[in-house]
């Protein structure tokens, strides 16, 4: 059985723990991975310490150079960087292809990021008293950034925190998720090979105990953490002081306005609603649909969802496969049923097969039921009415303590202003799916949905501390 061994300071390491790396559709142990020690962490944070100036220096375009290589790298190696994906986490091929596209085009934007870089400058014209200066803003490195990802994007969101790290000249240690870290550790051996100063990235699995210990610590900068809104919160209450970009949690909702067009709905409604099973912080798990539309939409959506294709990830065909954990299908069968109980109405599916979960919809749910206010993270969807007017629509879209990314679809401006102008979210979509994300725009939530913002751009900026410079030159 192959043994991982992790990425520290530049070197790859064994570790005397391991920790068994399973993968959700067999049930069966895929590989082990060396898990990082306390002397290990302190060994990549000064390594982190020697890089920080030799990445520094490091011009504009040299970073360009080697964020572009590294997307070349990873279009190079699509093939076993999928297989992974797929071994680890059951994702199905077909989006498996989707995030090794999306993580290269993450690095490949870095780059272009890195070779459009320009200091932002004032106009003299603002005040009399700058007419005889110039001056701009220059961004300087942050420091040390430390990251944390979940396992449902095991390739992509590493790259949202590594890509601009190097762009912003910031060495960075990263925690991957206990179930994923297999697909990370290949892109740190095609990294390693290329000139990025060494101690310049570290990938550690690690347990959670050292982990938490790492964040009390302090010896980082900036703490980049994606996952759930209960972890997110307390480390940023551990990080004290310290930068802090959180994404978090979200029960993304959907308004199906009268002009909408159903045809479209329903194609953007199944993926959004049942993509890698739910498994996705902007999984679109509440749908508002206006009565005109209603019954013919719950019609057409559990016609689409028979037709889902579950079994192997490995498949091509593939459709649905397997939740991460039967923990995590026990607990979406627990609060299933609990809605039922409560007066939902069970449309299709709603059963488990050890760690398979039939994709499910619901409709009559309400906030009171987990699976309708609560982030499901798994293939439910909630379908009720709204009485048709768009201030009613919105009320219930605002009725969580989520906000990270809604949608509306509607022919109306009156409908879409009035949805952007009161909607509590981090983005409003127009005729697209909850799961809409470009990797150079802002991405984040407020409310429980988080604290700052992601994207290469958004990013760089968080990584780095702005500098004003007032000259006579």
């Amino acid at each position: 059985m192959k043994i991982y061994p992790f990425y520290a300071g530049g070197h790859f390491k064994s570790s005397s723990i391991t920790q068994a790396q399973i993968n959700p559709y067999t049930q069966n142990v895929i590989a082990k991975v060396c898990l990082a020690q306390k002397k290990d962490i302190e060994y990549s944070i000064l390594a982190a310490s020697s890089a920080a100036p030799v990445l520094k220096a490091l011009s504009m375009r040299k970073r360009a150079k080697i964020l572009k290589s590294i997307s070349e790298l990873i279009l190079k190696h699509q093939t076993p960087l999928c297989n992974l994906i797929v071994l680890e986490t059951a994702k199905p091929l077909q989006f498996a292809k989707r995030e090794v596209l999306r993580c290269a085009e993450t690095f490949k934007l870095a780059s272009v990021f890195c070779n459009s870089y320009t200091h932002s400058t004032f106009p003299k014209h603002w005040s009399a008293q700058s007419k005889n200066f110039k001056s701009a803003i220059y961004h300087e490195p942050s420091g040390l950034v430390l990251a944390i990802t979940p396992f449902n994007f095991p390739l992509n969101l590493p790259a949202h925190k590594i890509a601009p790290a190097i762009a912003a000249g910031c060495p960075i240690i990263l925690k991957p998720a206990p179930q994923s870290p297999l697909s990370i550790l290949y892109l740190a051996k095609l990294i390693h090979s290329l000139d990025l100063p060494k101690g310049a990235l570290s990938v550690l699995p690690m347990s959670n105990e050292n982990a938490q210990h790492f964040v009390q610590s302090q010896r980082y900068s900036v703490l980049s953490f994606t996952g759930s809104s209960q972890i997110g919160w307390s480390l940023k209450a551990l990080a004290h002081k310290r930068k802090c970009i959180l994404e978090l949690g979200g029960n993304a909702a959907t308004i199906i306005t009268a002009s909408a067009d159903i045809t479209r709905c329903i194609h953007d409604a199944l993926e959004s609603g049942f993509a890698f099973s739910g498994q996705v912080c902007i999984h679109a798990q509440r749908f508002y649909v206006h009565p005109v539309h209603f019954n013919n939409f719950v019609a057409q959506m559990k016609t689409a969802v028979l037709k889902l294709k579950n079994g192997n990830p490995k498949l091509l065909s593939t459709s649905i496969s397997v939740l991460i954990s039967e923990k995590e299908a026990i607990r979406i069968e627990s609060w299933v049923n609990n809605a039922l109980e409560s007066g939902a109405i069970c449309i299709t599916g709603g059963k488990r097969f050890n760690t398979f979960y039939e994709p499910t919809i619901l409709c009559n749910t309400n906030s009171n039921m987990r699976i309708h206010s609560e982030e499901a993270f798994g293939p439910v969807i909630c379908i009720n009415k709204y009485n048709g007017s768009i201030s009613h629509a919105v009320e219930l879209v605002n009725d969580t303590k989520y906000g990270l990314q809604n949608s509306i679809y509607t022919c109306s401006k009156l409908e879409y202003n009035y949805a952007l102008q009161h909607l509590q979210t981090g983005a409003l979509l127009h005729n697209k799916p909850t799961t809409f994300r470009l990797e150079h725009m802002p991405y984040g939530g407020i409310k429980e949905s988080g604290f700052g913002r992601e994207g290469v751009i958004d990013s760089f900026y968080a990584f780095t501390e702005p500098k004003l410079s007032i000259h006579e030159f």
